[in-house]
Order: structure tokens, then sequence, then C-alpha cells
């Protein structure tokens, strides 16, 4: 009290104080909007909360520019007060929500204009639940499911069924794998696994992929925007797959530089572009992770464009997985938490 009638009384006397007091509360909110966004860092959105409570003016901005959240089985019951709250999600992250039947009965209350969807961490991809989804998030562009119990055949042309504007989707480490998940057969090349026609990203790291060159020759064949795929820890690779094979004749090329045996991680599309154009961006002439060898020597990372470090790195024991900490993990690789293809956050 004593504190805001010191201040009060310095308004008073001071006059510039004073007319910057009385024209703030009158500054429309679009001025007050374009503030915020050069305070708020677009990840973590730590600067909203605070600035929330300061009135009901800043708490409705400040819900405006929140466009992803984080939903947990306590905040499932209220899911119609968040999303009328939050008018502009586009990301929505339900890896942490174990009840969907639960779920089930919310589907009704999800905004149509959420385009990514992270559904990590499930036991499966369950048909009802992925179907009510999808005929309310019709433009959904990006589907997280890494972590999953199990990532079956048929669960790939669901995916393709329900969300065919997918551009970027994550399938990364399943805890049970066969050897039939990716099998490519006859029927396939008719109905076309993974028919996804804007599909531009595909994570299918910890998969047991054999014959993994002929799945990513096929992947770039049907999926014609496709431009990375990304294969990390690949389980019980073909000898023939693992020979050192030539891509020259394809339109595919590794980021693999090195001589070492692990397997190529990041597969890309040629890219035909003038590269002088390009002036030092990126030795390759794209914007893609590559494949570098590690200051120390210690073996292959992969190097993202902010500079981080993640992947595999050679270790007296054998390979082991390297989490963004710096450490290393077992024989078995271990899912890492999957790069936010769109950052989600959200109030706790």
């Amino acid at each position: 009290m004593e504190a805001a009638a010191y201040s009060n009384s310095n308004a008073e006397k001071n006059p510039k104080k004073r007319k910057l007091a009385a024209a703030c509360p009158y500054l429309p909110d679009e001025l007050w909007e374009i503030i915020f966004k050069f305070l708020n860092d677009g990840v973590t959105n730590c600067y909203l909360k605070p600035l929330s409570i300061v009135s009901k003016q800043f708490l409705s901005i400040t819900n405006r520019l929140l466009f992803s959240i984080a939903v947990s089985d306590e905040k499932i019951p209220f899911l119609d007060r968040l999303f009328k709250r939050f008018p502009n999600l586009r990301s929505l992250d339900l890896s942490k929500a174990r009840n969907l039947n639960l779920l089930l009965c919310r589907t009704e209350d999800f905004p149509l204009g959420i385009k990514s969807l992270n559904f990590s961490n499930k036991g499966g991809i369950h048909g009802d639940v992925m179907v009510l989804l999808s005929k309310q998030m019709k433009n959904l562009t990006s589907l997280i499911c890494s972590g999953m119990f199990s990532i079956q055949k048929s669960d790939l042309f669901f995916i393709a069924d329900c969300c065919p504007l997918l551009e970027e989707l994550d399938l990364s480490y399943p805890m049970n794998f066969t050897k039939y998940d990716f099998k490519l057969d006859d029927d396939d090349h008719d109905r076309k696994l993974l028919a996804l026609p804007k599909l531009r990203k595909i994570n299918l790291s910890g998969n047991r992929i054999k014959k993994y060159r002929q799945f990513i020759k096929y992947l770039f064949k049907n999926c014609n925007l496709l431009v990375e795929v990304i294969m990390n820890d690949l389980i019980f690779m073909d000898e023939a797959d693992s020979d050192g094979s030539s891509d020259s004749d394809s339109d595919i090329e590794s980021d693999n530089d090195s001589d070492n045996q692990i397997s190529p991680k990041v597969y890309t599309r040629r890219q035909r572009v003038n590269r002088h154009q390009q002036g030092t961006q990126h030795p390759r002439g794209a914007s893609h992770p590559t494949v570098t060898t590690h200051p120390s020597g210690a073996g292959l990372r992969d190097v993202n464009q902010r500079g981080m470090t993640l992947g595999v790195e050679t270790h007296p024991a054998g390979p082991r997985r390297a989490t963004q900490e710096g450490t290393t993990g077992g024989e078995r690789t271990q899912p890492l938490k999957p790069n936010n293809i769109s950052s989600v956050c959200g109030y706790q």
C-alpha cells in the first residue's frame, strides 16, 4: 500500500509520468499486441504469464498470443474453457494425456484450427480417437507419434486416410516392432503405403526397416514434395543395405560423408539449384541438418540449424545414443523426446 501510494505521489509530481500513465490505458489492443510480440520469445512464452496478471486487458491480449498448449488428464475436463480462453491455438500436445476414454468424450470441444498434434507415448494408434480427432482437425499438417508401444503397417494406411494433408510425420522410436511393419509388398505399390501427397519430412528413427534403401526410394517416388527422411538407429538391417551401395543413380542423397559403419541417418532429395546463388549458407547448398565429424574425433553427430548436437557417437563398448545433455545411454537406444516440430507449451 505504501509503495503504491509512493508511486502515485511521484506520478503526480512528475508531469511526464502522469501523462504516460494517463495515455497507457487508452492504447489500442493492436498496439499492445505488437509490443508483447517483441517481449515474447515464441518458445516458452515465459513473459506472457506475468503480463496476464496486470489487468484484464493484458489477460485478453496474452490469451490471443498463445498458439500451443499441453493437455494432461487434469485439464481434459476443462478443455472447453481452455479452448475458449485461447482462441488462436495451432498446436496441441496430448503426449501426457493417459485417459483416452475421457478424451473421446471431449473431441467435439477441439478447435478446427489445430495444425500440429503431438500424440506420443501412447499404447498405439487408437483408431477411435484418431478418427474423431481428424474430423475436428481437418487442416492437420504435423503429427508426432513418437515413443508409441508399436507402429503396425495398418497404422500407416490409417494415418494416410485420416490425415491426408500431413506435411511432417514423426513415427520414431516405438517400443516394439516386427520385420513386417515397414515391409513393402506388391499390393503396396497399388494402394500406396503412406500416400501423403504433401508430405515434406518424415522421421522413422528407431524402427526396424530391413531394406531401408528400397523403402526410401519408394517414399521419394510416391511423395513428390518429400525432401527429408530421418532414419537414426535402425534395427536389424540387411547386410545388403549396409554394404555402402551407391545412390548415384537415384534422386536421393545421404548426408553421411564418413566411412564409419554407422548407417546413414538423413536422406534428402537431390537439390537441383544454382549453389553459387545460395551464398555461404550450407556447404551442400541446402538448409537441412547434416552429419559431420565431431571435433574430438569420437564419431558422428547430427548438427541441426541451431548448432546443437544430437545423434550417434562411437564408444569403446559400441554405439550409444548421445542425449542433449551430452551423456550417453545404454546399448539399446532410448527414445529422445521429439524435437518439437512445433513447440508445445502452455500455462502450468
